[in-house]
């Protein structure tokens, strides 16, 4: 998509996650502002041909939901703030060229996702009541489909005793980092209307 709008005239930037692997960063955008949260290598790509369970290169697990709940500060707090920065940055600088060319920006975000922690303030946005249960009962691993399957070995699911007090804090936590993501959007957005007077978000 990136190449069309090139050869359309616009500039193009990435700002934050991406999962490119391999030595092309771009894939067509102009510049890319930040580095990815990730690996770009092949360290995390998952074998299909290796034999046995799948082993996730990433080791994820549901160590993520065991220890979901609040934090200070996290590797993704970091990132996205980061991240955060360098976009609004941009917009700004956009809005300051006189003669525009039009322009596409990627702004890619981390949050929501695993490890599920969030700092007191946006984990008090909610009450634990407002917190809603799973509405699936867990399927037990013989009657999953064979993606299912796969994904209950790569995620380590065997490795944890998964009680309800983990899932409570986790989907608390969850919560307040969509809330997070929001007010990251909200500030955008605001800047976008307000200094580049943009209709079509």
């Amino acid at each position: 998509m990136t190449h069309y709008l090139r050869a359309l005239g616009y500039s193009t930037t990435l700002i934050g996650k991406m999962h490119f692997i391999g030595p092309d960063q771009l894939h067509g955008y102009e510049e890319r502002l930040t580095t990815d949260i990730y690996p770009s290598d092949f360290s995390w790509t998952p074998s299909w041909l290796r034999p046995g369970r799948p082993v996730s290169g990433a080791r994820m697990s549901m160590r993520s939901v065991v220890e979901g709940g609040l934090c200070q500060r996290g590797l993704q707090l970091d990132y996205d703030e980061e991240v955060h920065h360098a976009a609004t940055q941009k917009l700004y600088d956009l809005a300051r060229q006189p003669a525009r060319r039009p322009f596409f920006v990627t702004i890619s975000y981390t949050h929501p996702h695993n490890p599920f922690i969030i700092t007191e303030k946006d984990w008090n946005l909610y009450s634990d009541s407002e917190i809603d249960r799973p509405r699936v009962a867990p399927i037990p691993l013989d009657q999953q489909d064979p993606h299912s399957q796969r994904h209950y070995w790569l995620t380590g699911m065997d490795e944890f005793e998964i009680r309800d007090e983990h899932i409570q804090a986790s989907r608390h936590a969850y919560y307040g980092m969509v809330s997070y993501i929001d007010s990251k959007i909200n500030e955008l957005v605001a800047i976008l209307r307000e200094k580049l007077g943009a209709v079509r978000i």
